[in-house]
């Protein structure tokens, strides 16, 4: 009787599932993040044509600007 009167949340926590859903989660997260900043790197080096030095430094930019989120003001 008192089996049915747990619900199905009880489970979920006791099983351990809610746990594997969440890594699950992060690691979709992580891809579409590593997925959406080889897109971003792919466009900037198609879209210029730069020496290996400047592309590098503008792989930088990008990857920094993927990882912190803040405007990074270069001056040339």
């Amino acid at each position: 009787m008192l089996a049915c009167m747990i619900s199905p949340l009880e489970m979920i926590l006791r099983t351990g599932e809610l746990h594997r859903l969440f890594m699950y989660f992060l690691k979709l997260l992580f891809h579409f993040w590593l997925y959406a900043l080889r897109a971003t790197l792919t466009h900037a080096r198609r879209q210029h044509s730069l020496s290996p030095k400047q592309n590098r430094l503008m792989c930088m930019q990008a990857l920094w600007s993927k990882i912190f989120p803040i405007k990074i003001l270069t001056y040339s």
